[in-house]
């Protein structure tokens, strides 16, 4: 298991398990050797402490189908661009775009509350009906 990971663009020492945090600020344990030993093979690198975020599981947002969103953005998408760009990225659920670019469905839905962060509310309303309209 990876305790900590050194992070070269922002110039940190990320330390990314809650034991080995733990361990480490205990003076002269293993843990606190390894750290400084990273520290000093990364001198003026701040140390912080990745806090460990649960990605939200798909089931977060029941029904959030991809024939949902289409008809969100079809009611919501003024001039077709959102549409267009959403066609692309689905391209098959996974096949590549003509960028050569693939998109899974939890980036695609990312994506998609990203242009519409309201959608939370929509979806909720919609689990409320047996029907889509």
């Amino acid at each position: 298991m990876k305790n900590y990971k050194v992070n070269f663009k922002e110039s940190t020492i990320e330390i990314t398990n809650k034991a080995f945090e733990r361990a480490a600020s205990e003076y002269g344990s293993e843990a606190y050797k390894e750290l400084n030993k990273v520290r000093k093979d990364n001198p003026g690198f701040k140390v912080v402490v990745i806090e460990n975020k649960r990605k939200a599981s798909p089931k977060s947002i029941k029904g959030l189908t991809y024939e949902r969103m289409e008809k969100y953005i079809v009611a919501h998408d003024e001039d077709g661009s959102i549409l267009t760009e959403f066609k692309a990225r689905r391209a098959k659920d996974g096949l590549a775009d003509v960028t050569g670019k693939t998109y899974s469905y939890g980036s695609n839905k990312a994506w998609f509350l990203e242009k519409f962060p309201e959608i939370k509310d929509y979806v909720e309303n919609l689990s409320s009906h047996t029907s889509v309209a």
